[in-house]
């Protein structure tokens, strides 16, 4: 029994190291554009919680994320009454996929749900991080992602449950 107790800690205590320094990861790479609160600032950079909290619920979604942390984005963007259409550098050479994974997650657990998800949303994972890294995509490649996530979400408004 204190056996089980022991290794239950040290798999919380690791959890939460492995947290911390997916805070130090935003602080690093993404805070000064999106705020330390994932604001972002009003017609200069977008904010990060509602976008997030809707994409990462279905698969074309969950792609544009991953790409956009990895390769970047250019191109339009509109959230709210807001167009967006900066360059976004992508970290593919500072993050490894454990990282990016581990990234999101934190961003999708900070930011993304104020209130409890009607739907279970399922962590990110190391491996789709490597699946999109494979793909080796351009900055112009990932905004074509985000245009069929925003169909998606079109064609499927969101209500806090993912689309089909």
């Amino acid at each position: 029994m204190k056996k089980a107790a022991w290794v239950g800690t040290l798999v919380l205590a690791l959890g939460l190291v492995y947290a911390a320094d997916a805070g130090v990861l935003y602080a690093r790479y993404c805070q000064v554009c999106h705020r330390e609160d994932g604001s972002g600032t009003p017609g200069t950079f977008p904010s990060l919680g509602g976008s997030v909290r809707k994409l990462a619920t279905f698969e074309r979604g969950r792609e544009y994320l991953i790409a956009v942390t990895l390769f970047g984005l250019k191109g339009m963007l509109v959230q709210g009454p807001y167009t967006y259409e900066r360059f976004m550098p992508g970290y593919a050479p500072l993050l490894d996929d454990a990282e990016v994974a581990a990234l999101l997650n934190w961003i999708r657990a900070r930011f993304g749900w104020t209130r409890p998800a009607p739907a279970p949303v399922r962590p990110f994972t190391p491996e789709e991080a490597a699946r999109m890294r494979a793909r080796s995509l351009s900055p112009e490649q990932v905004h074509e992602l985000l245009i069929e996530a925003e169909e998606i979400l079109q064609t499927a408004p969101f209500r806090g449950a993912p689309p089909p």
